[in-house]
């Protein structure tokens, strides 16, 4: 078994790693128990450096769809007070 983990930075190349199957699962773990760290370590993924990193912008199409975003936002957590 192989498994294709992407580079942590965009300067990365992805690259193949073998797997024996019997370990893609790790100690016990179900695919679906796969912890969130062992997930990170896989991907070769790390901590962010900056929260720009974050930043995505155009991640809403339109000023409608950020106010839908946002109404639906605050009354999920208006909903979590009551």
């Amino acid at each position: 078994m192989a498994v294709r983990l992407s580079g942590a930075c965009e300067n990365e190349q992805a690259q193949e790693v073998a797997m024996p199957a019997s370990a893609a699962h790790g100690p016990g773990w179900s695919e679906r128990e796969v912890p969130t760290e062992e997930l990170a370590r896989r991907g070769g993924v790390g901590p962010i450096s900056s929260v720009g990193e974050l930043a995505e912008p155009d991640a809403f199409e339109s000023d409608e769809e950020l106010a839908e975003f946002h109404a639906d936002l605050y009354a999920s957590r208006d909903a979590d007070q009551a």
